[in-house]
């Protein structure tokens, strides 16, 4: 590996509180619906803190920590877990698109990565790295870019690119089953500790 330094992108600042209503919200919303239905007014001022403040705590933590970087050898990623790195000549292509957000016509750049044998190895989203930096990416990685022309909504992506889209992404009511099982499991986790303990009277 050369000396070059290495280029580090953040996520984007801007709408920081509608990107985590987007990831944590209905999970948040669950938690308190469900603590009204199954709950005391103790549970649900618990269960509501609890969800609100974890929701809160994991999106200051992954924006803080959320990095794309590249070297002249390596492009990596990282999370909550570490950095992921994976050797730029394994990097195939790109797909460039404007995805559409929403009905009235909104879109937001979305770069798309994939390896020799054609499976998606990234996502890079404007929602969460800015529009900017998403291009910039793309600049700085230097892969044989496709760039499509129009803005593409998530049912139409599938056509143009099979493989860009994970079966939870084409199939969101998978997410939701699973938000809906993990809110379940707070709530009654919460409303079982402050029935057993001198807090829950």
């Amino acid at each position: 590996m050369t000396d070059a330094p290495v280029i580090e992108f953040r996520r984007s600042r801007k709408r920081f509180i509608s990107r985590s209503l987007d990831t944590y919200g209905p999970l948040i919303a669950a938690a308190i619906i469900g603590s009204v239905i199954f709950g005391d007014i103790r549970s649900r001022i618990v269960v509501t803190a609890l969800v609100l403040l974890l929701g809160l705590g994991l999106s200051v933590l992954y924006q803080r920590r959320a990095r794309v970087f590249i070297d002249p050898d390596r492009f990596g990623r990282r999370g909550w877990l570490g950095t992921w790195w994976m050797s730029r000549s394994d990097l195939e292509r790109g797909l460039l698109l404007e995805r559409l957000t929403g009905r009235d016509g909104k879109s937001t750049r979305e770069l798309f990565l994939f390896d020799p044998a054609g499976a998606r190895v990234a996502r890079i989203s404007g929602r969460v790295w800015g529009n900017k930096n998403v291009d910039r990416i793309a600049h700085a990685l230097a892969v044989p870019l496709t760039t499509v022309g129009r803005s593409v909504s998530l049912k139409e992506l599938p056509a143009l690119e099979p493989r860009a889209l994970r079966f939870v992404e084409r199939h969101h009511y998978v997410a939701l089953v699973g938000v809906l099982v993990a809110a379940l499991v707070v709530i009654f986790g919460v409303v079982a500790l402050t029935t057993a303990t001198p807090f829950g009277g």
